[in-house]
């Protein structure tokens, strides 16, 4: 049974339900069109102050309100992000059904994304990560199908490619070293990359990470996938 991705939580997280349970109140007061977003002010104003306690060792105000929140690498434009996101969701107009989950997880990939769009960054010049990694089902495509006809997308994972980016896709699905099977499941993709005239250097920084981080392949120039070393000198396992 296909199961409705926006309600039903991945795996819980001690952030985000901070985060939904603060919200909730201002839910409750029907309020959120009035609070939300200085709500989110707060919680972008907390883990800015995290990240400075976190440099200067010690703990943060978040840190004692979420003992399991973790490491922020950039500033997150929280209150930005919910506003884009409420603009075409209509969060703040609902009545009846509170900020899910998913929604906060959303919004703060979201924000991550916006923190990679410097405005001091010279115009056609990348800014962002050197490493960005996809789940497969209910990612880059439909839980259960594959990577087949999707230009846009595929677009922009040839332009990260080809900006120096590494690129991984990181999947359950367990096919052990069959890597036909990998091949099938991201064969829209591969023919893109082929298409796109994807030079040797581009295509071996593309990556997959099969059944559940076990199997690691890597594209070649001849744009297929190929099993990378386990051990050994230069094996993953053995640099791991």
């Amino acid at each position: 049974r296909r199961r409705n991705y926006l309600l039903t939580p991945h795996r819980r997280d001690g952030l985000i339900e901070w985060m939904k349970s603060m919200l909730m109140h201002s839910f409750v007061l029907d309020a959120l069109d009035t609070t939300g977003a200085d709500t989110f002010s707060h919680f972008e104003m907390l883990i800015d102050e995290h990240r400075e306690s976190s440099e200067e060792g010690g703990l943060s105000r978040l840190q004692r309100l979420v003992p399991t929140v973790g490491t922020f690498h950039t500033r997150l434009p929280l209150r930005s992000a919910f506003e884009k996101y409420n603009e075409k969701h209509c969060l703040t107009k609902r009545r009846h059904v509170t900020i899910s989950f998913n929604e906060l997880r959303h919004i703060l990939n979201m924000a991550q994304i916006m923190a990679f769009s410097s405005p001091d960054c010279p115009q056609h010049q990348f800014n962002g990560p050197k490493l960005i990694t996809f789940d497969g089902d209910q990612t880059l495509y439909s839980d259960g199908a594959n990577f087949e006809s999707n230009l846009t997308l595929a677009q922009y994972l040839y332009l990260l490619l080809k900006n120096g980016v590494t690129v991984a896709v990181v999947t359950a699905a367990g096919y052990e070293y069959n890597v036909e099977k990998y091949e099938y499941r991201l064969s829209g993709l591969l023919a893109f990359f082929k298409e796109g005239g994807l030079s040797e250097e581009d295509c071996e920084r593309f990556y997959l990470f099969g059944g559940e981080c076990n199997y690691l392949l890597r594209l070649g120039k001849d744009y297929k996938l190929h099993p990378v070393r386990e051990n050994g000198p230069g094996g993953w396992k053995t640099s791991t």
